[in-house]
């Protein structure tokens, strides 16, 4: 052998005992062979090499020993069996993206996932298994579908403040009951979370941080009758929804009170319902919600002066279905477009209000004070033995059509622009209620009564 070459071959020799062993990725199983619970420790892995990116990683009998994950390695999946009944924490963010890298518990004692840094999750993330204890300590970026099939659990997790977001088009199924439901949720710009059966949401849910971010489909509970302290905070049957986003045919199940819109615009696609408790709208920049063309269902509604900031509310030509009140503060702005309302409860404005082509129907006993502005269209509807009452000096007017389609319409002076024949039941009425000066002559079906004080109408009554 010349010297050349041996001088080759010993260069060669030196340079692969210099670089560093790297392993293939592969299934790499816990087998807490080592002296600690440290996942950093090789000795605790099958095959006792370090973990490496890429690797999948698996928790099963082979050990059932607990593990501190310490090591910021971007591992291709987690998994933990059913027959794995150690506990898991991470000590440091873990980073569970490499590829769509799924995670599934379905371990048997405690997960406490990211007390020591922030959990990524690039693909699905999966909760199963009976009685056992998952945890979510700080922040979890979801990139991929959420799904909850096990019991026991306890996400909501008292007196914490971890934020799930979601960064990518998911959906979430399984999250239905007081120990699944995820804290706060926030709904990235340009992300998409579509519903799949109930789910809840324990605090503060934000649909897109900056102009967009869409919420779809499904229902969603708040976390009923349970609040958490956090240094002397109260966080109860609340949602807040940040920012502009985008409520895409979406069924509240009754619990959502609060909408705070963050100097951005909340856009209603497909349909809202939001049963039986109030909607409180707020904007601490100008902004507001926008129903669009969409139906819209709610219990009642309270739009908050946030002065000097303007909330708005504009309408389209949705139906809006109130079962409850309708309360508008000061500086607050409801445009009403071509949108036909159904108010079960009273109303109360003191804001502005443009009613462009609008429809305004009572459907039960009510008081309307609408702040000495006008309707386009009133009609009073509330059933028979009922009384929709229009507070003296509280309207304007009634630019177009007022009309009692049953029960009974209380107003004091009623003034007509068009000399029309009225239809229907008139009865004088004694003392001060409101003055209303219609654009044509009131309607008034049969059985309907209207009660007014001083009739000042160039036409005549023909009675029912």
């Amino acid at each position: 052998m010349n010297i050349a070459y041996r001088v080759w071959i010993s260069c060669l020799c030196a340079a692969l005992c210099a670089a560093p062993l790297t392993l293939p990725a592969a299934n790499r199983t816990w087998d807490g062979g080592g002296g600690d619970e440290l996942a950093s420790t090789a000795a605790n892995w099958d095959g006792d090499n370090p973990i490496t990116n890429g690797d999948a990683i698996a928790f099963n009998a082979t050990s059932v020993k607990n593990c501190m994950w310490d090591i910021s390695t971007n591992v291709a999946g987690m998994s933990f069996a059913s027959t794995y009944s150690g506990s898991f924490t991470n000590a440091t963010t873990l980073n569970c993206t490499n590829g769509t890298a799924n995670f599934t518990w379905d371990g048997t004692a405690y997960c406490n996932l990211s007390p020591g840094g922030t959990c990524n999750i690039s693909g699905t993330f999966t909760i199963d298994g009976v009685n056992n204890r998952l945890t979510f300590a700080n922040r979890m970026n979801f990139y991929g579908n959420l799904v909850c099939n096990g019991v026991g659990f306890d996400l909501a997790n008292p007196g914490g403040t971890y934020t799930s977001y979601i960064w990518s088009a998911s959906t979430m199924s399984g999250f239905d009951s007081a120990q699944r439901a995820l804290q706060h949720v926030v709904i990235k710009d340009g992300a998409t979370l579509t519903l799949s059966g109930p789910n809840r949401v324990y605090g503060r849910l934000t649909i897109g941080e900056g102009t967009s971010g869409m919420l779809s489909g499904g229902t969603l509970e708040q976390y009923p009758n349970v609040y958490q302290n956090n240094g002397g905070a109260k966080i109860s049957t609340s949602f807040t929804f940040y920012s502009g986003g985008t409520v895409n045919n979406l069924n509240t199940s009754g619990n959502v009170k609060v909408w705070y819109i963050n100097g951005g615009w909340i856009n209603i696609v497909g349909g809202l319902t939001v049963n039986s408790w109030t909607t409180w709208i707020a904007s601490i920049a100008t902004g507001g919600i926008r129903t669009q063309n969409y139906p819209c269902n709610f219990g009642s509604i309270n739009i908050w002066d946030t002065s000097p900031q303007l909330t708005k509310m504009e309408c389209g030509t949705s139906t809006i279905t109130v079962t409850g009140n309708v309360v508008a503060a000061a500086n607050t702005q409801i445009t009403a477009d071509n949108s036909t309302w159904y108010v079960g409860g009273s109303w109360t404005n003191s804001g502005s209000f443009t009613g462009n082509t609008s429809t305004i129907i009572f459907t039960n006993n009510a008081t309307v004070n609408h702040g000495a502005k006008d309707f386009y269209n009133l009609t009073a509807d509330p059933g028979a033995g009922k009384i929709v009452t229009l507070v003296s000096g509280s309207i304007s007017g009634v630019t177009n059509v007022l009309r009692v389609q049953s029960g009974t319409c209380r107003t004091v002076d009623l003034i007509s622009r068009v000399p029309k024949p009225l239809i229907g039941t008139y009865r004088p009425l004694g003392g001060g209620v409101a003055t209303i000066i219609c654009g044509a002559s009131p309607q008034v079906d049969a059985g309907a009564i209207l009660e007014t004080g001083n009739v000042l109408l160039p036409t005549y009554f023909r009675f029912y």
